[in-house]
């Protein structure tokens, strides 16, 4: 299993995102942190959930994402998808998980 991790505790990660189909459609995030685990295609992000700071918010288990390219480079990681729509799902579920993950930090306890 490959898993590709960044966080960098303070520091954000720059996430940018395109697609074959519409060069001109690309996208920018910053977040805290992102993982991505090839054999499942899944992406990841820790998620404090009350007292527990084990939580990853998974995108697998809430959409179904194939990048044809991720790359993992200092603070930068870089995603391209075949497709608009594929992009754009991937953005609906990362400010889904970005707001779930805000919740965690707001609500933390411990």
């Amino acid at each position: 299993m490959l898993l590709q991790k960044i966080s960098f505790g303070g520091n954000m990660l720059k996430v940018l995102v395109s697609a074959f189909e519409d060069q001109s459609s690309d996208r920018s995030f910053e977040v805290a942190d992102l993982s991505y685990d090839r054999d499942d295609n899944n992406f990841s992000m820790r998620c404090v959930m009350g007292d527990d700071w084990l939580q990853r918010v998974n995108s697998k288990y809430e959409c179904e994402l194939k990048p044809q390219i991720v790359r993992f480079s200092d603070n930068v990681v870089f995603i391209v998808f075949s497709s608009n729509i594929e992009l754009d799902v991937f953005e609906k579920w990362l400010r889904s998980a970005l707001n779930k993950v805000e919740e965690g930090y707001r609500t933390m306890r411990g």
